[in-house]
């Protein structure tokens, strides 16, 4: 690896994340210590051009992940206050609480694409005017369009987006709460939570006997098998489960600790428990 540029204007460390290729280019968010707060920049790879980026003017930052669409980027941006709490006696104006939303980024500049969850809710033991949040995260591109996990109000659900207002609309709503996504043959496969019990589900019908205490790091190979851990209680060790479309078994474990960072390289798996690699 080499050092491209060091962007950062104050001398510490801040995080270069989310990250996303956009028509041949690295585009990714930062905060160089300046007013501006986060920007999106980007670079082609080389340090001749590595900061021509847009500045989040309208936005107080990213948050989530990334997503590309008809070379444009598809985020989670954050809007804050002032925001106004309408208390008794007086009214209390904050710029703490943060709403966040769908945004599109292109050269010209970021806009809104959807706000998923619209209008303004109560507080707490007072009524105010701060405005609902969808919170959306976990951005990606499935056959034309981005997919994302959202709450409107019921719950948060899996949407997807052309990346217009009109284009925008609830993809899947499951029962309980979706956690996370992938896909198999061009069809969604969730986990979802309800109390304490993760369910799965595929193309909207439950998968029968997963049930469990835990579940997560799903995650597609090529063969279009998809691979996550569970474990059936708190107390119970994680194993490594395979979904082929039909059913999902254990393929692997027990594992002697968490496991993290499932990835999948062609039709190999590598993860890692207790700081160990595994293939």
């Amino acid at each position: 690896p080499r050092l491209l540029v060091d962007i950062n204007l104050i001398p510490v460390t801040n995080d270069m994340e989310p990250i996303a290729e956009v028509a041949g280019e690295l585009w990714y968010a930062f905060d160089p210590g300046t007013s501006n707060g986060n920007t999106i920049y980007r670079t082609d790879g080389t340090n001749e051009n590595p900061v021509a980026g847009q500045a989040l003017s309208e936005l107080n930052g990213v948050s989530g992940s990334f997503a590309t669409l008809n070379n444009q980027l598809i985020f989670s941006g954050r809007r804050s206050g002032p925001f106004t709490y309408v208390t008794f006696p007086d009214p209390y104006t904050t710029s703490t609480i943060e709403e966040r939303e769908v945004y599109l980024g292109t050269d010209a500049g970021t806009t809104l694409v959807a706000d998923v969850y619209p209008g303004t809710g109560g507080f707490g033991w007072y009524q105010t005017v701060l405005p609902l949040s969808s919170n959306p995260d976990q951005f990606r591109e499935e056959a034309g369009l981005v997919y994302f996990i959202a709450t409107s109000g019921t719950g948060r659900d899996l949407w997807q987006t052309d990346g217009t207002s009109e284009g925008t609309a609830l993809s899947l709503d499951l029962p309980g709460n979706a956690v996370e996504f992938t896909f198999r043959s061009g069809q969604a496969v969730v986990s979802t939570l309800s109390g304490s019990t993760y369910s799965l589900w595929y193309s909207g019908t439950s998968i029968a006997g997963i049930a469990v205490n835990s579940l997560k790091n799903l995650t597609t190979t090529s063969d279009g098998s998809v691979y996550f851990f569970a474990r059936a209680t708190s107390s119970s060790p994680y194993y490594v489960y395979r979904f082929d479309g039909s059913t999902a078994q254990t393929v692997g474990g027990p594992l002697p600790a968490v496991p993290s960072s499932l990835v999948a390289i062609d039709d190999t798996l590598y993860f890692t428990s207790s700081s160990t690699l595994y293939q």
